[in-house]
């Protein structure tokens, strides 16, 4: 079985490889940079907001910012406790892709002939890029859906005490946000959490067995494909600077029973 990872690169991804390569699974890597559509994104969200609400903008980017590189703190120390391995490390060489929508990056994945792909942290794959990618595409979502779609499931479930609803979703690739088919999905069982970045790492760790867990479901034909229920489905977007600081307590000593 020939397996691509299509990953933007973050200690997740380097977890998720770490893991195949101990379960013995082989794999090629392609990672998306993604520089441009982030600046493209930050132009849009200035180009929607009238010049006297950019400096609430630039506070909501900081904040925003500050959050992320806190939580990624805490995800590397608890993901990687002594060292960060690098890809090298792992015996693995990227091919690295601005976009994965790309020309490039969409000829290159047809080029491969992969059997399953797995998409982690990239932007929205449009169709050309699905039917590229393998028999099987997969979308690693560190929440459950439909209840918490798009980004940063994790911070509204906790901001809004839905702890039943904290765990992953491998769904089968769409070019919808998270609306794809469900491969498999569990939840988290852990009563207490110190804080958010925690919370993330829990989600990362409680991803990567799950990824095997998809892959011997293929191998045995047990893969399943179970359809979302649209009646409860909810669309998340990146918390405000608002959204952070109003709810700080409730990112700390998180009790999730």
């Amino acid at each position: 079985m020939k397996i691509v990872l299509l990953f933007r690169n973050s200690p997740g991804a380097l977890y998720f490889g770490s893991l195949l390569k101990a379960q013995g699974f082989d794999f090629d890597l392609f990672l998306e940079k993604g520089t441009i559509a982030n600046k493209k994104k930050l132009k849009r969200v200035f180009r929607n907001k009238t010049p006297l609400l950019w400096p609430l903008v630039c506070i909501d980017i900081l904040v925003v910012t500050i959050y992320s590189k806190l939580c990624g703190i805490a995800i590397v120390k608890r993901l990687f406790p002594t060292q960060t391995p690098s890809w090298s490390d792992l015996g693995v060489t990227p091919k690295v892709f601005e976009d994965a929508n790309s020309d490039q990056c969409v000829e290159a994945l047809k080029a491969l002939k992969a059997d399953v792909c797995f998409v982690y942290g990239t932007g929205i794959l449009k169709e050309p890029a699905i039917q590229a990618a393998g028999k099987f595409v997969f979308n690693i979502h560190p929440g459950i859906v439909p209840q918490y779609r798009n980004v940063h499931g994790e911070f509204w479930a906790a901001v809004n005490k839905d702890f039943q609803n904290l765990g992953s979703t491998i769904m089968h690739l769409d070019t919808g946000i998270d609306t794809g088919q469900i491969a498999l999905q569990k939840h988290l069982q852990t009563p207490f959490y110190p804080n958010i970045g925690n919370l993330k790492a829990e989600l990362i760790e409680l991803s990567g067995p799950m990824i095997v867990q998809v892959l011997n479901d293929i191998k045995s034909n047990k893969l399943q494909k179970l359809s979302q229920d649209k009646t409860k489905a909810r669309s998340w977007q990146t918390p405000t600077a608002s959204d952070i600081i109003f709810n700080l307590k409730k990112l700390f000593n998180i009790k999730a029973i």
